[in-house]
């Protein structure tokens, strides 16, 4: 099995189940892995799909679709103020205000998961590519702040 089949056997799963979320272990047994090739195959599978903020992982290590743990996927927009926006993908929303105090270290154009908490926004996580001044790229998935 590739990679790509991995990420679309765990897509249809979570797509099937939508009010569900699901442990490693759940992962394991739905997908019904035969060796431990295919468990680390899945672990990489998952890793990217995190990575790119297509599934989130909770606290609790359990995996689901972001609009399960209702968070908003969208980008940022700094001001020199520092405050921000997020315009999130889904074009009915509306831009998202998000506080200085809230930023945290978030930059200009960050493909970012928030959280909707009554009126406040909060960050929850970064999932882009930066560019350092080497050139090279690194991957940057960090927590930026949960309650």
């Amino acid at each position: 099995m590739e990679q790509k089949q991995m990420e679309e056997k765990i897509m249809n799963l979570l797509t099937s189940a939508p009010d569900k979320t699901f442990a490693l272990e759940d992962l394991e047994i739905e997908i019904a892995l035969n060796n431990a090739d295919d468990f680390k195959l899945m672990v990489k599978a998952l890793v990217k799909l995190e990575d790119s903020g297509t599934i989130v992982r909770s606290r609790k290590n359990r995996y689901a679709l972001p609009e399960k743990m209702d968070l908003v996927k969208g980008t940022f927009r700094a001001h020199e103020r520092g405050f921000g926006f997020v315009l999130p993908e889904e074009k009915e929303m509306d831009d998202i205000f998000i506080p200085p105090n809230e930023v945290k270290d978030a930059m200009n154009g960050d493909l970012v998961l928030l959280q909707l908490r009554n009126v406040k926004a909060i960050i929850w996580q970064k999932v882009r590519l930066r560019k350092l001044s080497n050139g090279r790229q690194r991957k940057s998935s960090e927590l930026i702040w949960r309650t």
